[in-house]
């Protein structure tokens, strides 16, 4: 009986010292696991924090580079296509009644006679079609949106604002074939549009 003892004493000697073994190396694994997927975690942040500052950054780049000489068109683009649209918008909704004064008063004849080319200014404007200022209009409109989104340094803006002009011109050219070709208003146009696209280095291609 005393030797079958120490026998059980014996095994459980031998036995727990590899359970133990074994128990510890299951800890270590885990410990191990959960370090690694820690250290995944903080990686996944710092990368997602690295990205939304380098895209602030650009951001703050592009912000920061409006010149001088870009804030002066935008305004004249402000101003210019601001009153254009203003007075296409008056006589797009008061052509009719204002086709009807000039037909059937005199009104307008001392003015005629102090000015004699206005007559025929005023005869060609009043037979060009309603929807040609109500157009232009919204092609002036077009022109604005477009120096404020460069303004804001967007680089949509300046494709807007090529396209309304570009348009503007050939509108004008096909509803009034008569007045020949704008060479003035082509060359404003070209002017602006070179300078405003000399700029276009400084806009941001991503949208703010």
């Amino acid at each position: 009986m005393e030797y079958n003892n120490t026998e059980e004493k014996q095994d459980k000697g031998t036995e727990d010292p590899i359970a133990q073994t074994e128990t510890k190396q299951t800890t270590l694994l885990q410990c191990e696991d959960s370090d690694n997927a820690r250290q995944a975690e903080v990686s996944d942040e710092e990368s997602n924090n690295t990205g939304q500052d380098e895209e602030k950054n650009s951001r703050q780049v592009f912000q920061n580079h409006r010149t001088s000489l870009l804030s002066v068109l935008c305004i004249l683009t402000f101003i210019g296509s601001g009153f254009s649209a203003f007075s296409n918008a008056i006589m797009w909704l008061s052509l009719p009644t204002l086709k009807e004064i000039v037909l059937t008063s005199d009104l307008y004849d001392n003015y005629f006679a102090l000015f004699p080319g206005l007559e025929e200014q005023m005869m060609t404007m009043l037979e060009i079609p309603a929807y040609f200022y109500l157009l232009t209009f919204l092609l002036y409109i077009g022109s604005i949106l477009g120096a404020v989104w460069m303004w804001k340094l967007q680089r949509k803006g300046f494709h807007t604002y090529t396209i309304s002009q570009c348009l503007l011109i050939l509108v004008s050219m096909l509803m009034m074939p008569n007045a020949g070709v704008p060479w003035l208003s082509i060359f404003w146009t070209g002017l602006f549009v070179t300078l405003y696209g000399i700029h276009l280095k400084y806009m941001n291609p991503i949208e703010q």
